[in-house]
């Protein structure tokens, strides 16, 4: 179940929610190490997201080698499909609603930039929010209808995957 779910996401580990994950030295040698991997000041070792073992279909490429806290990260929606509070039908459900409504937001927010529609990739939907803040008229529809879409996917995602999310 929670496979099935998590697949159809991908959120946590794509690089749109968290920007790296904690690994071991020896998760880290299970997984060939590599550019992906890297150490902060005080040592500690993390592996940069989105992963570059996430299939195009949202699988995990490495699924049995995965680090362990990719095993064991739950967001709250799987919580709450796992207590019974939330069935997974509506779980999948709400996962396709947070990621047709990133797609909008993606694709206004490159309209108000002046770029073709899915110009942006996904993992610059919050720095192209940023740019078109910086440099777009906030009286322009284009701006409006584009932060409408990109505060609406933020909702979503705080809602039910990661309640303290900061863009």
């Amino acid at each position: 179940m929670a496979d099935h779910l998590c697949v159809n996401c991908s959120l946590c580990c794509s690089g749109k929610l968290y920007a790296r994950v904690p690994v071991s030295p020896e998760e880290r040698d299970r997984l060939g190490g590599g550019d992906r991997f890297f150490r902060k000041s005080n040592g500690d070792l993390r592996m940069r997201l989105g992963c570059d073992f996430l299939g195009k279909n949202g699988a995990c490429q490495v699924y049995d080698k995965r680090p362990e806290t990719c095993r064991t990260y739950k967001c709250s929606l799987l919580k709450r499909v796992d207590a019974g509070k939330t069935p997974e039908s509506e779980a999948v459900a709400i996962v396709a609603e947070i990621h047709e409504t990133e797609d909008k937001a993606r694709a206004s927010i490159a309209q108000a930039l002046g770029k073709e529609p899915y110009a942006l990739n996904t993992s610059d939907l919050h720095d192209a929010m940023d740019r078109l803040i910086e440099t777009g008229d906030e009286d322009a529809p284009a701006y409006r209808h584009a932060k409408l879409w990109y505060r609406h996917y933020l909702s979503l995602v705080r809602l039910h995957i990661r309640p303290g999310f900061r863009a």
